[in-house]
């Protein structure tokens, strides 16, 4: 407690909105109890074979061309300490046990050392903190996509290929090279290989294709085992490619498991893409205009199911909703509550989640989007440095499971 008020503290002087009342103070544990995790079935457990629910937000990301650091160039200097120190003293302020953070493999090239700086940063903080840390490897390059071509190579046909026109690093090796930084480091629990593989504009021939799943599963068996190779506790979250009906990813899965025992799987899901944003609703969003909260919590659950709770039945590892926020045009009141029954639904499933920082006002408090949880940035405007969290960043909040205390 003595942490959380003076982290309260320090958000105050720093010019930042006060944090809402209604947000409940949520307990830690001390970064010398953090340990390592494994699956175990469906689930996450640490060293003592307790079940660890994995529960947080995503870091902004930490490349000079994006939000934290935009215009500042690449040379450490003060600014990066109080940019990062702020939003991890903002984290530590809500009492957030897990922190995703989003790179490109690119960091491990000549000249880019100062994003390492900034994610050796991030894992010494984290560690001290208590906090667990999940390394997301957001856009393995971003010259070009996985499937296509990378000269006459691919990434799925040579899993080494170099993954840019300016790149000197394979794909395979830059795994390893992050992986052996922090294997010593408790906090970083593991990787993610790749956030948005085939995203929702690629062409719809690609949305359930049995031999690029192939190849996307032979891919991630190739990762898994470079980051295993030097880093052998590290967990890998292995995404799907596409933005389907999980029933189709689920299917694949069941046949094709990852032959690794280390292995959760994740899925990405905004409500924002599947109901509507005006009027006619979809059935489950007017079920909460409507205060059919019963009928609303019943169509959610077979949403989730659908997705990826079912898959969950087979034991065959756990699932984790990597990104997700909630937009749509609905009341704070209709958010609010479609949002908790989306937060109990994960905790009586045991789906892991990651709240997107970025979120959305409710109709009632005007509309549009902001970062408002962790960014400085609102409306590209960084003198605002926090937007008050809305409904569902509010509940977020008060959803996030603390880290089981050791015996």
């Amino acid at each position: 407690m003595v942490v959380l008020l003076s982290c309260l503290i320090i958000l105050s002087c720093s010019g930042s909105l006060p944090i809402s009342t209604s947000i409940s103070s949520v307990g830690k544990i001390r970064y010398s109890d953090l340990t390592r995790l494994h699956i175990d079935g469906r689930y996450i457990k640490n060293e003592y074979g307790q079940i660890v629910y994995l529960t947080g937000v995503s870091f902004p990301d930490i490349g000079d061309d994006h939000t934290l650091f935009e215009g500042e160039g690449l040379g450490w200097s003060s600014t990066e300490t109080e940019r990062l120190e702020a939003r991890i003293q903002r984290i530590v302020a809500l009492g957030i046990p897990f922190v995703r953070v989003h790179i490109s493999l690119s960091c491990v090239e000549p000249g880019n050392e100062v994003i390492l700086k900034r994610l050796d940063y991030l894992s010494q903080r984290f560690y001290k903190e208590g906090i667990y840390m999940l390394i997301d490897f957001h856009y393995g390059s971003t010259a070009q996509e996985w499937w296509g071509e990378l000269g006459e190579q691919t990434l799925l046909d040579d899993h080494n290929a170099i993954i840019g026109p300016e790149w000197t690093i394979g794909y395979l090796d830059a795994c390893k090279i992050i992986a052996a930084r922090y294997k010593d480091n408790p906090a970083v629990i593991g990787y993610q290989n790749w956030a948005e593989p085939a995203w929702g504009e690629y062409p719809q021939e690609m949305q359930y294709y049995p031999e690029l799943f192939s190849k996307w599963r032979d891919f991630n068996i190739a990762v898994n085992d470079a980051i295993l190779s030097v880093s052998p506790d590290s967990l890998l979250v292995v995404m799907s490619p596409g933005y389907y009906t999980f029933k189709e990813v689920h299917a694949y899965w069941i046949d094709n498991p990852m032959p690794q025992s280390n292995v959760i799987y994740g899925v990405q899901r905004y409500l924002a893409y599947d109901l509507k944003s005006s009027p006619p609703y979809s059935t489950l969003q007017q079920y909460y205009v409507d205060g059919n909260y019963e009928a609303g919590k019943t169509a959610l659950e077979k949403y989730l199911k659908r997705y990826y709770f079912d898959f969950l039945q087979y034991n065959i590892g756990p699932v984790m909703n990597t990104e997700f926020g909630f937009y749509y045009d609905l009341s704070k009141t209709e958010e609010a509550r479609m949002a908790q029954d989306w937060y109990d639904l994960h905790k009586q499933y045991n789906a892991h989640w990651i709240y997107f920082a970025w979120s959305a006002s409710p109709k009632d408090e005007g509309g549009g989007s902001h970062w408002g949880i962790l960014d400085s940035v609102a409306g590209w405007d960084p003198s605002i440095k926090y937007w008050p969290l809305v409904a569902s960043g509010e509940l977020m909040v008060q959803n996030v499971e603390p880290l089981p205390t050791p015996p």
